[in-house]
């Protein structure tokens, strides 16, 4: 059964991470996913889940041609939190404003832009 976009605004896409390219990096940020690097199907490089980048690493990145990786996101404070699901929600709220299909649905030819932009939720 699919969800209505209602039940979609009311439930915030999850903000923990964002994808990264290796310009962009600064030391101190930690991966949220495994990174690997293989060249002719021998691993070359590897990073796990929670490693923190030093500057080491990200020149290590560059020079295996790395073009992005995932970065976590701290969770918001609690002071923060009610702030951030709001945000969530318009995000959310606006996403179904730009691709409805003018009779309240997700144009099926959006759908998997629509997934992906809301899956990855508004800018921290």
């Amino acid at each position: 059964m699919k969800q209505s976009n209602q039940e979609r605004i009311e439930q915030p896409p999850p903000g923990d991470h964002r994808w990264l390219t290796v310009e962009l990096l600064k030391p101190g940020m930690v991966l949220a996913r495994p990174m690997v690097a293989a060249a002719n199907g021998v691993l070359s490089f590897k990073l796990g889940e929670g490693s923190e980048l030093t500057p080491s690493t990200i020149g290590q990145l560059y020079a295996r041609g790395i073009e992005c990786v995932a970065v976590a996101i701290p969770p918001p404070d609690e002071a923060e939190a009610e702030a951030w699901r709001v945000q969530c929600a318009a995000y959310a709220q606006r996403l179904d404003i730009i691709f409805s299909d003018g009779q309240g649905g997700i144009d099926p030819a959006c759908q998997p832009l629509y997934d992906l932009l809301l899956i990855q939720g508004p800018q921290r």
